[in-house]
């Protein structure tokens, strides 16, 4: 598999792991599970319960990443990145290639491809202060 391919299967993954995707049925799975303000919870209570925004679709993917990187079918760099603007806060997965190129996976967004493409379109802007 080409590494567009690997990225375009983690995000099609995260996307078809989290059906619901609101904050309001997030905030049901903490409910559920008694979790208490900034109390820490597991990634998997959300993969089980099928409910995720984007911060959880972005440490999934992430974590996908991270393993197929260790495991040698990508060579590239991981992150999860987040900034905000008038919309409100957003995270999403940047994967920088061994050539440099970036990469955006933001299944919150339905986007995954190049970081500059991403800003261009006018789907979220990827960039870092620095960039």
């Amino acid at each position: 598999y080409s590494e567009t391919q690997i990225l375009r299967e983690v995000y099609n993954i995260t996307l078809n792991t989290f059906p619901k995707s609101s904050e309001e049925e997030v905030q049901t799975v903490l409910r559920k599970y008694k979790v208490g303000e900034d109390q820490k919870v597991a990634l998997d209570v959300f993969i089980r319960e099928g409910v995720g925004v984007c911060r959880h679709k972005a440490l999934l993917a992430g974590v996908l990443l991270e393993k197929l990187i260790k495991d040698g079918y990508l060579k590239g760099k991981v992150s999860v990145d987040r900034n905000s603007d008038l919309r409100g806060g957003h995270a999403w997965v940047r994967y920088t290639s061994p050539t440099g190129k970036v990469y955006i996976l933001d299944a919150s967004l339905h986007w995954v491809g190049l970081l500059e493409d991403g800003v261009k379109l006018g789907i979220w802007n990827y960039k870092r202060p620095n960039e």
